[in-house]
């Protein structure tokens, strides 16, 4: 049977990490950057220079939802690894089943599917202007 090792803490942090990107760094960043791009959709002329002014608000959209589906799966992992773990009060590698990591891999997802191949969305919607 084959195995896989991790230390769960590391997956942790991971998850860690990539939930402070998207919450510290990403999310406060859609609204000014979508403003900004809107206004400048709404200028005269803007056309002209629309293969150089990429749309970087759908851009960003896109990598918080990659980003949610790598730390969403990154965390299944770590359930993975942590349910299998024999001595959890130590900060040790863990070593299990592949078929019993998978178990917990394939959990639900932001979809609501229960396959870790499900198509997630990643464009996230920016609050209504008033």
């Amino acid at each position: 049977m084959p195995t896989s090792s991790a230390r769960p803490s590391a997956l942790r942090a991971f998850e860690a990490t990539g939930r402070a990107i998207d919450e510290d760094s990403l999310a406060p960043r859609v609204v000014p950057l979508g403003e900004a791009l809107d206004a400048f959709r709404a200028t005269s002329g803007w056309s002209d220079w629309l293969g150089d002014v990429p749309p970087l608000d759908v851009d960003v959209g896109s990598l918080r939802g990659r980003l949610d589906q790598i730390v969403t799966f990154v965390a299944q992992v770590a359930a993975g690894f942590e349910a299998a773990d024999t001595t959890p009060d130590t900060d040790d590698v863990v070593t299990a089943g592949d078929d019993r990591i998978a178990s917990q891999a394939a959990g639900p997802t932001p979809s609501g599917s229960t396959t870790p191949t499900a198509t997630w969305s990643a464009r996230r919607s920016r609050p209504a202007r008033s």
